[in-house]
């Protein structure tokens, strides 16, 4: 099935079977799991990014934008001092 859906040339064929040979496992298993890691971390940028459209544009946080709840700036207060 995999096959049909990506199209190797013969390096990266051969490429592939280098690295399935080393780590023990067939090439369609390794694809599955590069795969499987790669839209893992698409859905992980995605979750991350609707949560911050969300937070931004959500009405209920509007206040944050209101010129009164801006206190602090650069000019504001002592430097934090952190002992570590």
């Amino acid at each position: 099935m995999l096959e049909k859906l990506i199209s190797l040339s013969e390096t990266e064929d051969q490429i592939l079977q280098k690295i399935s040979d080393n780590l023990g496992i067939s090439e369609e298993n390794l694809i599955r799991q590069v795969l499987t890691d790669f839209l893992a971390r698409q859905a992980d940028e995605l979750n991350e990014q609707t949560w911050l459209d969300a937070v931004t544009n959500n009405p209920s946080l509007a206040f944050l934008h209101d010129p009164e709840e801006d206190i602090y700036n650069l000019k504001d207060g002592q430097p934090v001092a952190h002992e570590g």
